[in-house]
């Protein structure tokens, strides 16, 4: 590698207004305790970011919004950008997930019995498809035997 080379920068994932419109929206939330409150501010603040950039500034949670968005944060390499030291890409999409998700609550202030996006065709398939495309090292893929021909002897 050329030493001159200058790496390239990681994408802009969410600006300082995003991330204080994500604490506004939480700060009164009475089903988000204080403690995890900031923990719920950088997944909101990406959501926003994204529908702000890709949905005209739309911000509700539907199921085809979501199964784009996690689509957007594989295929643009944000998830990848997120990663911190050896920490598997289905952990960040799972934080990102519990982030939007808290979000969905907050817009349905806090009733559950709504239909729940994560639980559609349409973000399950999407789901499904990232996670085999992303497995732990323990879960095999699915297009691969999961045992050799020579071991079955």
């Amino acid at each position: 590698m050329n030493q001159d080379a200058t790496p390239a920068p990681k994408p802009v994932i969410y600006t300082d207004s995003e991330l204080q419109m994500a604490r506004d929206v939480i700060k009164d939330c009475a089903f988000v305790s204080d403690e995890t409150r900031e923990y719920y501010c950088p997944p909101i603040a990406l959501w926003i970011h994204y529908c702000n950039k890709y949905c005209k500034g739309n911000v509700e949670v539907t199921d085809s919004r979501l199964a784009d968005y996690f689509g957007w944060l594989v295929d643009s390499g944000v998830a990848e950008s997120m990663r911190q030291d050896n920490e598997h890409i289905q952990l960040v999409l799972f934080t990102e997930l519990r982030g939007v998700w808290c979000y969905w609550r907050i817009q349905n202030e806090g009733i559950t019995t709504n239909k729940d996006p994560r639980k559609s065709h349409v973000f399950l398939t999407k789901w499904n498809s990232i996670i085999q495309r992303y497995p732990y090292k323990r879960q095999p893929r699915h297009n691969q035997a999961i045992y050799s021909p020579a071991s079955s002897l």
